[in-house]
């Protein structure tokens, strides 16, 4: 199947599978002008070359006289010179077109679907920093989630609060008081009547926090005890109770300083002879 050029009339050969991988557009390979091969279609070049250069007898041969000496080989007439189009329509002698053209435009074809094969690659990488940018982003979320609901129990891990408050800060919480109450010793106490409520007990104890951070303040269970260590009474008080209004609980209790609370409970009697204090 040939074609020809309809800018410089050069004719190459062309396939099915080109004209359809190129909706029949082909560059032509000697004025690089790009046609639709489908409209230039020719059945075969070398007819329409055999036709066009055979000359017709010259009359002067007819015309020969008998009495003239046989020539041995009689010299092929010159044919015209060839011109550039030419050049590119007349086969070889194997039968085989020169066709640069139709190579051209296979390389074209080869670069076309090596562009494509490129930018494919590229959309795929994109595709692929996409779907690790998704992964990375939800997976930086659910942390985010589980620090944010858990954070009261991590709170309580030093190596964890550097997180936390990072956490916090972008979620608008607060990273929790780190708890200890097994660090807070009793330092001193005293209890007595109070002097000036009838049937109520005043206890005064001293604490100190002896871990090496600031932790919540916490909360304190007194009991009281008969002579046998049964339990007569008791009662816990929140931080809100027993601390003065001046101090800032979310500072916590700050490490090794004594600290001095006043508690007041019902006075169960003469059965009470002792008491407990826990920290919890």
């Amino acid at each position: 199947m040939h074609t020809r050029c309809p800018h410089c009339d050069t004719c190459f050969r062309v396939t099915p599978e080109h004209l359809e991988l190129a909706k029949g557009a082909v560059r032509c390979g000697r004025c690089f002008n790009t046609f639709n091969a489908r409209d230039y279609l020719i059945e075969s070049p070398k007819e329409e070359e055999n036709d066009r250069e055979a000359p017709p007898p010259p009359e002067e041969e007819e015309k020969e006289t008998p009495t003239a000496p046989p020539l041995p080989q009689s010299e092929p007439k010159p044919e015209p010179e060839p011109t550039a189009n030419d050049d590119t329509q007349r086969p070889d002698k194997n039968g085989d077109d020169n066709t640069p053209a139709a190579s051209d435009h296979s390389l074209d074809v080869l670069h076309e679907i090596e562009n494509r094969s490129m930018i494919d690659k590229r959309r795929s990488g994109r595709r692929t920093v996409v779907g690790l940018l998704v992964i990375v982003a939800l997976t930086v979320t659910l942390i985010g989630q589980y620090l944010y609901a858990n954070r009261a129990s991590l709170a309580q891990s030093q190596d964890a609060r550097p997180w936390l408050a990072m956490v916090c800060a972008v979620a608008g919480c607060d990273v929790p008081l780190p708890r200890a109450p097994k660090q807070i010793k009793l330092v001193d106490r005293d209890i007595r009547s109070h002097p000036q409520h009838d049937n109520a007990l005043l206890v005064e104890a001293e604490m100190v926090n002896e871990a090496p951070f600031a932790q919540a303040y916490p909360t304190i269970k007194l009991t009281l005890l008969d002579i046998t260590g049964k339990i007569i009474s008791g009662r816990s008080f929140t931080p809100d109770e027993y601390l003065p209004k001046r101090i800032d609980q979310k500072k916590g209790m700050a490490s090794n300083i004594q600290l001095k609370v006043a508690l007041v409970l019902v006075d169960p009697g003469d059965e009470a002879v002792g008491f407990e204090f826990e920290f919890l």
